[in-house]
């Protein structure tokens, strides 16, 4: 087979039926015939080696990742080169690059509906829960050795369901992701034997190598507010206004006389989520009491090399950039930590959401394009000196469904 790259692959791939296993098996071979004159190479020698093939690179790049907000199956990956000379690419699904440390790696987000193992058993459901993580090999672009399906991955159940969990429920957003961890925030709400309890919690994981952790809040410049969830995240702050009470030296105070800002210096904290906008890092700590009413607090901090959360998040100061500088508060934007190049998103004049890229200094843009989504679906941005991988990636298409036997739950007892 050859692929849009002229490289000459064979590719194996075997099924995984009841205990077995799947294998991709590259083999990637070139053939030359040898001039009649060529001198052989003397006895006991090593043949020279061929050179190896160079990967083709797409240079630097940003990477937005959405998820639409109410459609969480409407996902994507969009690879927006710097040189507008090399196209932009989409795909539909979450696939981070983590290339820092080498070497890179591909992590594939996925979701129940895109799970790429499917259970051979009558309810076809999988034993893990939403939002797995699976390796993509690089080289071949199908799962990797350790992201292999098996049957393991099958859990069958018998029980009986329990009865409260008709009366409990929760929603999960996939809310955004920074410095490679995503954040998902959950609202719960029981509704059982004249219960009526809201709450909330976070589930938080790293999809990338590096690890890290939102800083504490800073002791000034916080603002807070009365809060009834976190499930409108990221678009429960857009519109970009101060929350109602700032924290001083005095404590919080209100805007207007008539908020009680009592509750944000009592409340204790809750859940915390993180995200990057307009060059800052911007945190939300919400807490949700019983009643379904709290508290949240927000605050902002601009983002320079020095601070930045990981070297693939964009943490570049956006002075330099006149067409940032005159973005209204509904646009969104980021700038490479580097400075040198800011995408901006945008309505145009005719209310069409638009993707656009600028060099420091540079009144005009260098490219722009429909991007089919607006800020509040941004799940995260991400930037790197080469994104050619995830280019190559959308142009092959994501690892299909594999098929594996699904195996009976068992108890400790090993019934």
């Amino acid at each position: 087979m050859k692929n849009a790259w002229g490289w000459f692959v064979a590719l194996t791939i075997v099924e995984a039926g009841c205990g077995g296993t799947e294998t991709a098996t590259p083999a990637t071979q070139r053939t030359t015939a040898t001039p009649s004159n060529e001198v052989p190479a003397s006895e006991g020698s090593a043949p020279e080696a061929p050179p190896a093939p160079s990967l083709p690179s797409s240079g630097p790049g940003f990477v937005v990742y959405t998820i639409e907000p109410g459609f969480p199956t409407r996902r994507s990956t969009v690879v927006v080169p710097f040189d507008p000379s090399i196209p932009v690419r989409r795909m539909n699904g979450i696939v981070v690059l983590d290339d820092a440390p080498a070497p890179p790696a591909l992590q594939w987000l996925t979701f129940t509906e895109d799970d790429p193992c499917a259970c051979g058993c009558a309810d076809d459901e999988r034993g893990s829960e939403q939002g797995s993580i699976f390796g993509i090999d690089p080289s071949t672009f199908e799962l990797d050795a350790d992201s292999a399906c098996v049957p393991d991955d099958c859990a069958h159940e018998d029980e009986e369901e329990d009865e409260d969990e008709e009366c409990e429920s929760a929603s999960e957003t996939f809310a955004t992701m920074v410095g490679g961890r995503v954040f998902a925030p959950l609202d719960t709400h029981i509704d059982c034997e004249g219960y009526n309890l809201y709450g909330n919690e976070l589930r938080t994981f790293s999809i990338t190598r590096a690890e890290w952790s939102v800083p504490a809040f800073p002791s000034r410049g916080v603002t807070c507010e009365g809060a009834h969830s976190t499930a409108g995240w990221p678009s429960v702050r857009h519109e970009r206004a101060p929350l109602d009470c700032t924290l001083g030296r005095a404590g919080f105070r209100a805007r207007n006389r008539a908020v009680d800002c009592g509750r944000c210096d009592g409340a204790q904290p809750g859940i915390v989520v993180a995200r990057v906008t307009r060059g800052s890092l911007q945190t939300l700590d919400v807490m949700v009491t019983g009643d379904g009413t709290g508290t949240a607090w927000l605050a902002e901090v601009p983002l320079r090399a020095t601070n930045c959360p990981s070297s693939a998040d964009p943490c570049g100061d956006p002075a330099a950039f006149a067409a940032l500088r005159a973005a209204p508060d509904e646009a969104d934007f980021w700038v490479a930590t580097d400075g040198a190049v800011a995408m901006l998103l945008a309505k145009n004049g005719e209310g069409r959401w638009k993707l656009a890229t600028f060099a420091a200094g540079a009144g005009e843009a260098i490219r722009t394009f429909d991007a089919g989504f607006d800020p509040t679906g941004v799940f995260g941005v991400r930037m790197h000196a080469d994104v050619g991988l995830l280019a190559r990636l959308a142009d092959h298409g994501l690892p299909g469904r594999r098929l594996v036997t699904c195996r009976a739950a068992r108890d400790d007892l090993g019934n």
